[in-house]
């Protein structure tokens, strides 16, 4: 019986853990989708002199900073990043929508996200 209650005390110690770093690894996967689609967006603004109207127009074959297929993020099924850019096509944001702010506790709404000048943002 001593033996079953350890275990049982080991396991609610560490069941918490591996499931916070699964969603930390969810995290990680979004911050390096997101830097690489502000790379594709850069890409695509030293050839187009501008940054594109929809982040769906980085999806064309034959384009330097074409992707084959936009990311999801892996923090829940099927969360397409959102992608806001000024009217005048030189500044842009990729913002994360995701489930990360309910699954890590302290991380705000709305990250991670990438901006051209600042790279990727976290606010915790």
């Amino acid at each position: 019986m001593i033996a079953i209650a350890i275990i049982a005390i080991l396991a609610a110690i560490m069941i918490p853990r591996f499931v916070t770093t699964r969603y930390r690894a969810y995290l990680s996967a979004c911050e390096l989708n997101v830097r690489n689609l502000g790379a594709a967006l850069e890409s695509y603004r030293n050839d187009q002199e501008r940054y594109p109207d929809q982040i769906s127009d980085l999806v064309v074959s034959g384009g330097a900073g074409t992707v084959s297929a936009l990311p999801i993020c892996p923090s829940g099924a099927q969360v397409n990043y959102n992608y806001e850019v000024t009217a005048m096509g030189d500044n842009f944001t990729v913002i994360c929508p995701g489930y990360h702010e309910f699954q890590i506790p302290g991380l705000a709404d709305g990250f991670p996200q990438y901006v051209p000048n600042g790279g990727v943002r976290l606010e915790l």
